[in-house]
């Protein structure tokens, strides 16, 4: 499992790299919005699209349920699902086997290994 998320994050990164300017707007935004909290924390599993600098795209599905409060993330027929940690100010926080997400305003940013990976909400 940890070869698996390994090389998503890898690839990711590598794809989010390659671009000098990069998408800007995925960092700019230093406020939390209600707006991605509520997808962070709405009942149920619900699912939605990111992108990385580059434009990969990331389902990612937010599940909270009596049984199981995760995030999964699938990008480039990889999939690698962390556990809620912690919630506080504006940013949900989830961990799993070393690699960490936090879901913050319109942002989920993915480290593992030292590799930060900035995803955006796709609308």
């Amino acid at each position: 499992m940890k070869k698996f998320a390994f090389a998503l994050l890898v690839m990711i990164g590598l794809a989010s790299c390659t671009k000098e300017e990069g998408n800007k707007g995925v960092l700019k935004q230093d406020q939390p919005t209600t707006e991605n909290m509520e997808k962070a924390l709405i009942p149920g599993a619900n699912t939605y699209t990111y992108r990385g600098l580059e434009g990969v795209r990331a389902k990612v599905i937010f599940e909270n349920t009596e049984k199981a409060n995760t995030v999964t993330i699938q990008a480039n027929n990889n999939r690698f699902q962390l556990d809620k940690k912690s919630e506080s100010k504006g940013e949900v926080q989830y961990e799993r086997a070393g690699i960490k997400a936090v879901a913050k305003g319109d942002s989920l940013i993915v480290e593992q290994n030292g590799n930060v990976i900035p995803l955006a909400w796709d609308n």
